[in-house]
């Protein structure tokens, strides 16, 4: 199997579809492993894939504790964990055995498996002893590192009301109970060993730590609220796994923050994971979880996977955030508008298939995305299948559009629209304004097939708005309009079937951060 390089998720974000938080990896015999906790059944799901794209769900029961007559290391008034509430787990692969450690009601277990895709049975109750504060456990989010070279194992534990994460070390021949605390080490937490101001219990660390190693340092992540109270995902190096870890100074150790024109953050922060596609090939994904826009439901969060790109010193870059929509897994939501059906009986056909969208000849059908981009960059190929003779005819993208689904009925479409037509050889930029009426922005003579995919750019900064067309050093079309500001992204087709590949929308300067936008008309 080759070494997946994608940039982001190729399967789309969500890479799956459903609702689920928490998520934990693992990389084994060739499969990525994606365990996570369903958000409707409260669960513990596994979801297994050889490329990072298509994901298969475990059918089977993950935990199973019913040959289980009573739970080692359980006092008597200890009720058994239920299972239907596990809040987060680490899978690990140890001395030929698989253990998968999860919590339930703060309190940390454990279970044994011979496969990585379980049933893990034997649960037991972690014994964690030698806490500097010796208050109890109270553990909301927790990972576990073997390290390569010691073989030790490790468990980064953040509890309830602190704003510290702690480290204890497993005891190898149980992996059950840990060791005292080792105040030498350490000096109770990391957190006293950062080179920036955070103290221990000023919540500034929301927990969900991970460590991973690469290149012979050991990187801590872990969430945190920044200035303005938004999630953000940062990290910490340092040469052993017990520390001293350091971080960048003035917010520069920020991984991620959520991008709000892609998606919103969870309303707590939710434990986040990273794999290496193949081991030792130094290729670094993290997984974590966000919800959609335009959703109400703030419990509902969903599985995202970004690539991790590292600069010549070892520190992580800032993620980018794009929409990469794959039409093959069907796990990037899209809405069908559509449009003015002609005749009115017939609907088109929005058929995805192969990694493509096909969309049949409709008068303005549309398939949005859930975005609200201001300032973007939007990629897109484009096929003409049918055009006919009626003039104008055309297939396309939009952008900073409204998303209502009475759009249609109500003809309030508002939004910008670059497209090309075989009827009238040519490349078009217009505005709809939310009153059924079309203005047009510019058009250009370009010779355009039938049958011939074209390479459509939109380039979007403030009123200025470029279009590039297979070309994407000079623009075709460069025009300003401040009539929209911002709004979902999407497709069109306008009396013509068209098929949609390769859409790739991203904040414009994570791709033209260096560029003087006048250079491009």
């Amino acid at each position: 199997m080759g070494q997946p390089q994608w940039t982001t998720s190729e399967a789309g974000n969500p890479f799956v579809l459903g609702w689920y938080n928490n998520p934990a990896t693992i990389w084994e015999d060739g499969h990525y492993w994606v365990f996570a906790v369903s958000a409707a059944s409260g669960q513990l799901t596994a979801f297994s894939s050889n490329d990072l794209i298509r994901w298969v769900e475990n059918p089977d029961r993950m935990v199973d504790d019913s040959n289980s007559t009573e739970l080692v290391n359980l006092n008597a008034d200890e009720p058994r964990p239920d299972l239907n509430n596990i809040t987060a787990s680490t899978p690990i692969f140890y001395s030929n055995k698989y253990y998968l450690y999860f919590v339930e009601n703060y309190t940390l277990f454990v279970a044994l498996a011979d496969e990585v895709s379980g049933p893990y049975t034997h649960v037991e109750r972690v014994q964690i002893s030698g806490f500097p504060d010796n208050s109890n456990a109270n553990i909301d989010s927790f990972h576990v590192f073997v390290d390569d070279e010691s073989q030790q194992v490790y468990v980064y534990l953040h509890r309830v009301g602190y704003g510290a994460i702690d480290i204890v070390q497993l005891e190898s021949s149980s992996m059950k109970t840990t060791q005292p605390f080792n105040n030498t080490c350490l000096e109770t937490t990391w957190m006293q060993t950062i080179t920036y101001p955070i103290l221990r219990g000023d919540y500034t660390s929301r927990g969900e730590p991970y460590l991973f190693k690469r290149c012979e340092t050991y990187y801590l992540v872990w969430t945190s609220a920044d200035l303005q109270g938004r999630l953000v995902i940062r990290y910490a190096k340092a040469p052993t796994p017990l520390g001293p870890f350091e971080s960048g100074q003035d917010w520069d150790d920020v991984i991620l923050t959520i991008d709000p024109a892609v998606a919103s953050p969870p309303t707590d922060s939710r434990k986040i994971s990273v794999i290496e596609a193949m081991p030792n090939n130094d290729t670094w994904y993290i997984v974590y979880t966000r919800r959609p826009l335009y959703d109400s439901d703030k419990q509902h969060t969903s599985l995202c996977l970004e690539r991790l790109e590292f600069s010549a010193d070892g520190n992580i870059q800032p993620i980018q955030m794009p929409v990469k929509p794959n039409f093959s897994t069907k796990t990037q939501p899209w809405v069908e508008d559509p449009g003015a059906m002609d005749p009115p009986a017939v609907r088109p056909e929005f058929r995805a298939a192969d990694g493509e969208l096909h969309i049949t000849r409709a008068a303005g059908a549309r398939a949005w995305f859930a975005t609200n981009f201001t300032d973007l960059m939007f990629d897109a190929y484009v096929t003409i299948n049918n055009d006919t003779e009626l003039v104008p005819s055309d297939a396309g993208v939009i952008f900073r559009a409204s998303m209502d689904e009475s759009d249609a009925e109500t003809n309030t479409f508002r939004g910008y629209y670059a497209g090309i037509s075989v009827s009238r050889q040519g490349l078009v930029l217009s505005r709809a304004g939310g009153d059924g009426a079309w203005d047009m922005i510019q058009w250009v003579s370009r010779d355009v097939s039938a049958g011939q995919t074209y390479h459509l750019r939109v380039v979007g900064v403030g009123p200025n708005i470029w279009v590039f067309l297979d070309d994407m050093v000079k623009a075709v079309i460069g025009g300003s309009d401040s009539r929209w500001v911002s709004g979902v992204t999407g497709v069109r087709v306008f009396d013509s079937s068209a098929t949609f590949g390769g859409l790739l929308m991203r904040q414009v300067a994570q791709g033209w951060q260096n560029v003087d936008s006048s250079s491009l008309l």
